[in-house]
């Protein structure tokens, strides 16, 4: 009885436009609760809350657009398309969709890598050039790095000539360069990964 009074109450300010009311009304016919469940029916309301803006209600739809997107992509991948298993693994690296795995990221990072894909290749590379992911490794970077450049990554190709500047070595000024490279590292992991560029480096070519 008190759910049912509550869903009332829900109802009445959802339909005057309060966010809130609507966002929990949305789950309250998701899950069935005081009412009959209604999929339907509980997107749309979560729907109104996000349209308003409702930031929870817009958090709901993004993360079941990236579950129902992850489904999807395993599909295509498992059939063996190259784009399909880059797109999936990166979604077990960041999260997104599925929950996040850094062992089923390799794995379909290298599935996709084996067939030649560029931008597997470059993000394996970037993540054994970091550290993050996977154990950090610079004989196992670079050759990642250079395949992904051979096949016209251009992402590869900037990184590759960066981490080629004499200054990064031969400089105590090298700031600029160094931040520059870390964006580019930023824009492959989607998140700033905690590296020493003129470190790391060293090791690359002594590797």
């Amino acid at each position: 009885r008190n759910m049912a009074k509550v869903v009332e109450m829900w109802t009445s300010a959802a339909n005057q436009g309060n966010m809130h009311a609507q966002y929990q009304l949305g789950y309250t016919y998701l899950l069935g609760r005081g009412v009959a469940q209604d999929s339907e029916k509980g997107l749309q309301w979560i729907r109104r809350a996000a349209d308003e803006g409702f930031p929870e209600a817009q958090a709901a739809l993004l993360r079941r657009d990236y579950s129902e997107t992850a489904q999807r992509c395993r599909k295509v991948a498992e059939q063996g398309d190259s784009k399909a298993q880059f797109a999936f693994g990166k979604m077990y690296y960041t999260g997104r969709g599925v929950a996040q795995d850094d062992d089923e990221a390799v794995r379909w990072l290298r599935k996709a890598s084996d067939q030649g894909n560029a931008d597997a290749l470059y993000h394996l590379g970037v993540m054994h050039f970091t550290g993050k992911g996977v154990a950090q490794d610079m004989k196992k970077a670079h050759p990642f790095l250079t395949a992904s450049e051979a096949r016209g990554s251009e992402q590869a190709h900037r990184l590759l000539k960066k981490l080629d500047d004499p200054r990064l070595l031969t400089s105590n000024d090298c700031s600029d360069l160094n931040q520059e490279i870390k964006l580019l590292l930023n824009s492959c992991l989607d998140a700033p990964p905690p590296v020493n560029v003129r470190a790391v480096v060293f090791l690359l070519r002594t590797a």
